[in-house]
């Protein structure tokens, strides 16, 4: 800006008045810049969960798991990112717990009662025996449990009240398992003759089992237990926004039953309910 014909204590107090209002607009424009990251950075939700397919598993595959794909649907449509990865089920656990993450996929109410959860489950379990295929142990009712030397089950996992109450009077002979494909470890641990048999949802046990010529052959149904455990995806208790989630997920679930795309993604993954 040139400033001719002023004196110079008008052309000081012009100077002045220019170098206040840039100092302003580079004030405004560092603010506007902090909003945007900070809009931004609350754009992505944060999804943690352990490999529990055919509900969620590799995040790079075709077919992450029927839960990813509605959770990516329904509010990658609404301006979110999701973040999705595989770890160990406690860690998803404490993360989502203290709010290092969003939510995580496979809850039920007695699990972690202090998460948020939205109205609509995406599933009910049917916890399964499968065994060696040597092996003439038969689930047929918690009286049969007595019989069962030892379980394969994976730590602090949820299980019907039947199931839970046996690891808690047999723990020494029962010890559970971490990780990140904990399912194959217990499998493996039963052909292994580790273990009587191993419990588990049985679309989950059936996925895995499907993926390996092998494991056909050598690992069948053994019965299933009669209580059935509803499953969530729960948000976190740390989170202001996890309100606003739950309430997006449960109309977007809502949306994808209207429009027929929910039915087509439990027959893409071959889900028997």
């Amino acid at each position: 800006m040139h400033v001719y014909g002023l004196d110079s204590k008008t052309k000081s107090m012009c100077f002045l008045l220019v170098f206040a209002t840039a100092s302003m607009a580079a004030a405004a424009t560092a603010a506007a810049a902090t909003v945007t990251t900070t809009v931004v950075a609350e754009q992505r939700i944060i999804i943690r969960s352990d490999d529990w397919m055919p509900f969620s598993g590799n995040p790079k595959s075709s077919k992450p798991g029927l839960v990813v794909e509605i959770l990516k649907d329904i509010f990658e449509n609404q301006g979110y990112k999701i973040d999705y990865k595989v770890v160990q089920w406690m860690t998803a656990i404490d993360g989502v717990r203290n709010g290092d993450f969003d939510a995580t996929i496979g809850c039920t109410y007695k699990e972690v009662p202090d998460f948020i959860f939205p109205k609509t489950p995406f599933y009910q379990a049917t916890f399964s025996f499968f065994v060696e295929k040597s092996t003439n142990w038969r689930f047929s009712g918690v009286a049969s449990l007595a019989s069962l030397t030892s379980l394969a089950c994976v730590e602090e996992y949820g299980y019907s009240e039947e199931i839970e109450e046996y690891l808690a009077n047999n723990h020494e002979n029962n010890p559970c398992i971490e990780g990140k494909l904990p399912l194959v470890t217990n499998i493996n641990r039963v052909l292994k003759k580790q273990a009587m048999a191993l419990v588990d949802d049985v679309n989950v046990v059936n996925w895995r089992i499907s993926k390996n010529k092998k494991w056909k052959n050598s690992i069948i149904f053994a019965g299933q237990s009669p209580t059935k455990e509803t499953v969530y995806v729960a948000f976190s208790p740390a989170k202001k926004s996890s309100i606003v989630y739950t309430d997006i997920y449960d109309r977007g679930v809502k949306k994808l039953e209207q429009n027929g795309k929910l039915e087509r993604l439990y027959k893409k993954y071959k889900i028997i309910r």
